[in-house]
């Protein structure tokens, strides 16, 4: 934001109004999704997950593999399977 010439003004209500209506699509979801059956979790974590990895794949990977080099695909190999193991062993 601040090479396409915005203040830090903008920029930091930008990322106030993000974490404004991401807690509020949080809480929004607890309250009307939180009684789903353990199928229709399971399906909107796997939505999210994909949302989440495509939108890596977009905007993030070109540029680190630019940047890194083939290193950046170990990291993310690990980070990946790290979250999963750690979500296995905690639920």
């Amino acid at each position: 934001m601040r090479k396409a010439g915005r203040s830090n003004a903008y920029i930091a209500l930008a990322w106030m109004l993000v974490t404004i209506v991401c807690t509020a699509s949080c809480v929004a979801g607890f309250l009307f999704l939180g009684s789903l059956p353990d199928a229709g979790k399971s399906f909107m974590l796997a939505l999210a997950a994909g949302g989440i990895l495509a939108m890596l794949a977009d905007t993030m990977f070109p540029e680190a593999f630019r940047e890194g080099g083939p290193w950046v695909a170990l990291a993310t190999t690990i980070g990946f399977a790290s979250a999963f193991w750690l979500s296995h062993i905690t639920s």
